[in-house]
This record gives C-alpha cells, structure tokens and sequence, in this order.
C-alpha cells in the first residue's frame, strides 16, 4: 500500500496530473 503511494505521487511529480486508475483513491488533506 505505501509502495503505491509512493509510486503514484512519483507519477505524479513526473506527468504533473493524476491517473485515472488512482482518480477514485482518496487522499486525506
């Protein structure tokens, strides 16, 4: 779980949007 976290706020440094395969996770804050 953190791994994906971790891997997903990297993709989301690197393309600068979400991804819609994470669109629906929900993040505190």
């Amino acid at each position: 779980m953190e791994d994906a976290r971790l891997r997903h706020h990297d993709r989301i440094r690197v393309h600068g949007t979400d991804l819609p395969e994470v669109a629906d996770w929900t993040w505190d804050g």
